[in-house]
């Protein structure tokens, strides 16, 4: 697998970062829930920011993801999920969550993150053990999440 990165410089306007962040939240998303689908995810780090005085409200800060491939059951080891800031109006909530797992029957081991909070896109996906084994949709998916086209649409 070849490791993938993707970022912006700063926005000039809140017009352009509402497009930007909807776009690549929704890359990011798709991305997530196909690796979740042939993967087991066993590591999340994440902040999830409201923030009503700018558009579009809702962002995701410092996310970090870790999925491993092909998927295995997997035991919740540790939950460290809070709420930093309950304010409405500037809500922060930190999702952390770790998952024991079979390190032995590991053939693909990835990361992903990404960030849109600080008035631009940060996202990568690398492959942690530097020869990782995916399934052929999960390698089509990242080329299609890091695509400068609109993302296409897959059965």
């Amino acid at each position: 697998m070849v490791s993938k990165e993707f970022s912006t410089e700063a926005f000039p306007d809140a017009a352009v970062q509402a497009a930007a962040v909807g776009e690549w939240r929704g890359r990011y998303d798709r991305l997530l829930e196909v690796l979740g689908r042939l993967g087991t995810q066993v590591m999340v780090d994440r902040v999830l920011e409201t923030d009503i005085a700018v558009d579009p409200g809702k962002f995701i800060r410092n996310a970090h993801h870790q999925f491993i491939f092909p998927p295995q059951d997997v035991t919740l080891e540790d939950d460290a999920s809070t709420t930093i800031d309950p304010s409405p109006a500037t809500k922060l909530v930190r999702e952390a969550k770790w998952w024991t797992y079979d390190p032995e029957a590991v053939r693909g081991l990835i990361s992903v993150h990404y960030d849109d909070s600080a008035s631009r896109i940060d996202f990568s996906v690398k492959d942690e053990r530097g020869d990782s084994y995916l399934p052929d949709e999960a390698e089509y998916e990242i080329g299609v999440a890091f695509s400068q086209a609109a993302p296409e649409q897959t059965v």
